[in-house]
């Protein structure tokens, strides 16, 4: 058995044609500074119009993590070995990725038939030729509101950050803002999680390279791949009884 643990990955700003530079952010923090001058005054105008630049700022920062999103890509280096390996009926090819499901599907489908995918770090699992499945219950809407509310006000304070919400986790992503400035953000995002709306939740937080992801207690690949595996043994001894039956 095989596995590939996935990374999408994102080509450079200029590669991708992704306007993630100094001017996109600048618009934004303009943004952000109009809107507290238009929050203070008075009058049902000044509170019209506070509303209306904070959802031109979301919107903004919202444009900035779509083409992020979009440039990341698997490389066809990678993908040529997943496509020579799964054609070899000896090998069993799982692929585990942090992406959703969408993703691990607009890169590996055409290999659907013949690969397991495990997607957001294996709570859905895809076996070849059939449909996903959930291997976790899904999580309480309420801690990743108030999760996604806490990554939201630290990707406002960091240009360049974005969040990303999954079905199962919410993910704050800094990988392509300034690197101090960015660990010193996640240091007090954490103390902003540990004090506040996971206090009591049955979570994990797992801290990346230059990410913070928090999810469900009990998600790991390392269960994940104990599940695949057992599905395997127990598919394998159907197969058997059968065959000794017939």
């Amino acid at each position: 058995m095989l596995g590939f643990n996935a990374t999408l990955t994102s080509s450079s700003a200029s590669d991708a044609g992704v306007g993630v530079g100094a001017t996109g952010v600048g618009v934004c923090d303009d943004i952000e500074r109009i809107i507290s001058v238009a929050g203070g005054g008075s009058g049902g105008g000044g509170t019209a119009m506070a509303a209306a630049l904070t959802a031109a700022a979301a919107s903004k920062r919202q444009q900035q993590f779509d083409a992020l999103a979009a440039a990341a890509r698997v490389s066809p280096s990678a993908r040529a070995a997943v496509e020579r390996l799964a054609a070899d009926p000896r090998n069993v090819v799982v692929i585990f990725s942090g992406s959703d499901r969408a993703k691990l599907d607009d890169a590996f489908g055409s290999q659907s038939s013949r690969v397991w995918l495990a997607a957001e770090n294996g709570v859905f699992v895809k076996p070849p030729g059939r449909d996903w499945a959930a291997l976790i219950e899904p999580p309480k809407k309420e801690w990743m509101d108030a999760v996604q509310t806490v990554f939201d006000y630290f990707c406002e304070r960091t240009p360049r950050s974005y969040v990303e919400a999954r079905a199962t986790s919410v993910v704050w992503n800094y990988k392509h803002a300034d690197a101090e400035f960015g660990r010193l953000q996640a240091r007090d995002l954490l103390q902003h999680l540990w004090t506040g709306p996971i206090s009591n939740a049955r979570v994990d937080i797992v801290q990346g390279s230059r990410s913070v992801e928090v999810r469900p207690v009990g998600v790991s690949k390392g269960l994940c791949m104990q599940r695949i595996v057992g599905a395997m043994a127990e598919e394998a001894a159907a197969a058997g009884a059968a065959a000794a039956a017939a």
